[in-house]
């Protein structure tokens, strides 16, 4: 063993506790510049329309997209019609219930005559709509089961085959740079998102019409009540959309830790810096951990 005034070489590794915390401190910093240049240097990335996202579309997908269109407006409009039926239940029980407790109790009719409550409603109406909501609730469930379920499947079927595309095109230019992260997107993009804003929007407009339909100083009343939900939903929004940013930006910081320490991996262990480098990349995970925690 060969001794020198700040360290050590034993079975070939040089253990040096002096000149190993700065070599990987300025190792770190040099990274961090590195990393801010980059950031400085890349340009914001063009933004483009949903529509010159399926230019590369066959007429297949197309008929995909649009079939995917029309079925999750179906699968929004449906939840709508199961509040009614789940309200014509829910007033059969009240009915019943007055029935038991009040059998004789006046009711107003139609042509403005008032008569007793029993001679309106009875058990056997009642479970013969009970039966009648039920089966309406199974039908209207299938259906949207199903819609679902092909929303679902024309996405992303045309979402995969429009990613495929791009990877071509882009091999064929051999375009020089990570395609990988930037095709995610698009697929995101125009994937099952997309059915699902068109059912989220099916689901709105549909809930007004038939609102309205019902009871329109109800939902008038209601209405007063739809500022504060746009406004905690944006607040809510704004939070997530936030935290995954910082939640993304982190674990990246992460994987270059690990990837710096991995291409080096000869002068870690050469330097006895294994456990820092651990420490390092078990710290930037923590701090995603956080922002993840919030997100959810």
């Amino acid at each position: 063993m060969m001794k020198s005034p700040n360290g050590s070489i034993k079975n070939g590794i040089l253990k040096n506790d002096s000149v190993t915390p700065l070599l990987l401190k300025n190792k770190e910093n040099s990274i961090r510049d590195e990393d801010e240049k980059k950031k400085e240097k890349e340009p914001a990335s063009p933004k483009v329309s949903i529509t010159k996202l399926w230019r590369y579309s066959s007429k297949f997908d197309l008929f995909l997209i649009i079939l995917g269109s029309l079925v999750a407006i179906i699968t929004g409009l449906g939840f709508p019609f199961m509040s009614i039926v789940i309200g014509n239940i829910s007033g059969g029980f009240i009915n019943v219930t007055r029935l038991k407790n009040d059998p004789t109790g006046l009711i107003k009719l139609n042509n403005e005559s008032w008569v007793p409550f029993e001679t309106t409603y009875s058990m056997d109406t009642f479970s013969h709509d009970v039966h009648k909501n039920c089966l309406e609730y199974v039908y209207i469930g299938t259906i949207v089961l199903v819609a679902a379920f092909l929303q679902v499947t024309c996405f992303l079927v045309s979402g995969e085959n429009n990613s495929h595309r791009m990877r071509r095109k882009f091999f064929r230019a051999l375009l020089r740079q990570d395609i990988s992260c930037n095709l995610e997107r698009i697929k995101e993009g125009t994937g099952d998102k997309v059915a699902l804003l068109l059912q989220m929007l099916g689901q709105f407009f549909g809930g007004f019409v038939i609102a309205f339909r019902y009871d329109w100083k109800l939902t008038l009343i209601m209405m007063s009540l739809s500022p504060f939900m746009i406004i905690c939903g944006a607040f809510m929004a704004k939070l997530m959309a936030t935290t995954a940013a910082k939640e993304a930006e982190k674990y990246a910081k992460a994987g270059a830790i690990a990837e710096e320490a991995l291409t080096s991996i000869r002068t870690v262990v050469a330097f006895n810096g294994v456990s820092r480098e651990c420490e390092r990349y078990d710290k930037a995970l923590e701090a995603g951990k956080k922002d993840g925690i919030i997100k959810g």
